[in-house]
């Protein structure tokens, strides 16, 4: 999951919608498949909100207060937005 979120929310990005470009125009179906299951996991893990939220945002890069959305509620659109794209190979 850090590799996952560091590996694409980080400083070299345009803004934050771009990563999710990225992994869409790079990954494979396997590899998005396995994206979504790996943040499933996360999401429905025992851990506290909390702390699931504290992870989310020492592991990116984005400035937080800007956002709309809270941690988990980007990272569950983040899903949800790569299960669309994989419907619709």
């Amino acid at each position: 999951m850090c590799n996952f979120l560091l590996g694409h929310w980080n400083l070299s990005m345009d803004s934050v919608e771009a990563p999710l470009q990225e992994i869409l125009d790079e990954y494979t179906n396997e590899g998005l498949m396995e994206e979504i299951d790996i943040i499933h996991s996360f999401l429905t893990s025992d851990d506290s909100d909390d702390w699931k939220s504290n992870f989310i945002m020492s592991n990116t890069e984005i400035f937080w207060p800007n956002m709309e959305e809270t941690p988990l509620h980007w990272l569950a659109h983040i899903k949800a937005k790569l299960e669309d794209a994989l419907l619709k190979r």
